[in-house]
């Protein structure tokens, strides 16, 4: 939530996790709780909508939550302002350049968001 690390989307799919001798991710993060497929972003840029799709192999095991809410087993659609947390530590915030691209979150903020259950 410091607005350090950017990711820009790019048209189609992007996938999100832990790097293997097999695969490389196109987002490679790390740490507990993290899967080599962890989940799947696939951004239309023509229509500007993203949708996310959670790990198939456990996606009870791999967590993603937007906005607090654990996204199990089915696909959602994001947009402008969504928080998602990927695993326990890994906190992105959706920022469309086009709408706000200074909106923030605080990490306070953020944390208690996604620690509410």
């Amino acid at each position: 939530m410091s607005g350090m690390i950017t990711r820009a989307l790019r048209h189609g799919d992007t996938v999100i996790g832990k790097p293997s001798k097999d695969q490389e991710p196109d987002v490679s993060i790390s740490g507990v709780g993290i899967a080599h497929k962890h989940c799947v972003i696939k951004y239309d840029e023509e229509l500007r909508m993203a949708i996310v799709t959670p790990n198939a192999e456990d996606p009870e095991k791999f967590v993603i939550k937007i906005n607090g809410q654990p996204v199990i087993g089915e696909n959602v659609h994001i947009k402008h302002g969504d928080r998602i947390l990927i695993g326990t530590n890994h906190y992105w915030l959706v920022v469309d350049p086009k709408k706000d691209a200074g909106h923030m979150i605080d990490y306070e903020t953020a944390m208690k968001e996604a620690n509410a259950e």
